[in-house]
């Protein structure tokens, strides 16, 4: 089992990649779920196992055997800790804990803001947004909205501007986290 993701992808990456607060929480709260539910699957597979394993081979190699099954749990329990600590940050930053509920009635802004944020990398990428991208840009409610914001990024880029990504502020209420060598 070992770990599945480092701090760092979590971070950055997965929590990170969010455009909202609520959604990096809901992010946070999916991969805690996975990780509690393999750490209390390996536990008890393991009990099992190690018992299997030191009948059948040397006391050596079950020791090694041992110490390898606390390994992956020993793991998988800071993932658990980590995530909890991410999840609590989360909640501070959005000043409750979501609910279900929450978490539907934000996927219309965490759409909004990801088919906003493909828009910009083709722009800067290639100058033009795919029509297949357009496309599913034309499908969100808030179409207007999106359509605003890529002629206002387009124009920035034609003016020859320097045309900056900011990291949405929520962001530094989890990324603290790294920085404090957690």
């Amino acid at each position: 089992m070992k770990w599945r993701n480092s701090n760092f992808q979590y971070l950055h990456f997965i929590m990170g990649a969010c455009h909202t607060p609520i959604e990096a929480h809901r992010k946070c709260c999916e991969a805690l779920e996975d990780r509690m539910r393999a750490l209390d699957e390996n536990q008890s597979r393991s009990k099992h196992w190690l018992t299997k394993v030191m009948t059948l081979v040397q006391p050596t190699q079950s020791a090694w055997a041992k110490q390898n099954a606390q390994e992956h749990i020993d793991q998988a329990q800071s993932e658990v800790e980590f995530l909890t600590m991410c999840k609590a940050r989360l909640e501070a930053a959005i000043g409750h804990a979501p609910t279900q509920q929450d978490y539907q009635q934000n996927q219309c802004e965490e759409w909004r803001l990801e088919l906003e944020h493909r828009a910009e990398n083709y722009l800067l990428c290639t100058g033009a947004v795919p029509p297949d991208h357009f496309v599913t840009m034309r499908m969100h409610p808030e179409f207007p909205k999106i359509e605003k914001h890529i002629h206002e990024v387009a124009a920035v880029i034609q003016k020859g501007g320097n045309y900056q990504v900011l990291p949405e502020a929520w962001k530094g209420n989890i990324i603290m986290i790294e920085n404090r060598g957690v």
